[in-house]
C-alpha cells in the first residue's frame, strides 16, 4: 500500500509533461509561421529565378563597358552663358 501512496505523490514526471507541452507548442508555431510566409519566399524565389535567367552572359570587357554605358543616364549639356 506504500508503494500506491508513494506513487500517488511523486511529481517527478511532471517535468517531462512541461517540456512535451513546450515542444508541442513550438512546432505548432514553427508550422504556423512556415504556412503563412511559404507563399511569399515561394514568390521572391522564382521572380530571383526569373532576374538571373533573364540575365544576359557577358564574356568580354567590351560588352560590360557597352553595358555600363547603357546604364549612364544621358549628359546633360551644359547651358550657354
Amino acid at each position: 500500500m506504500e508503494r500506491i501512496g508513494t506513487f500517488l505523490t511523486d511529481d517527478g514526471g511532471a517535468a517531462t509533461v512541461d517540456w512535451v507541452v513546450l515542444t508541442a507548442a513550438s512546432v505548432a508555431v514553427t508550422l504556423a509561421v512556415m504556412g503563412v510566409l511559404s507563399d511569399a519566399l515561394e514568390a521572391a524565389g522564382s521572380n530571383l529565378s526569373n532576374t538571373l535567367s533573364d540575365m544576359p552572359i557577358r564574356t568580354s570587357f567590351a560588352e560590360w563597358e557597352a553595358f555600363r554605358a547603357s546604364l549612364e543616364p544621358p549628359a546633360e549639356p551644359e547651358p550657354e552663358g
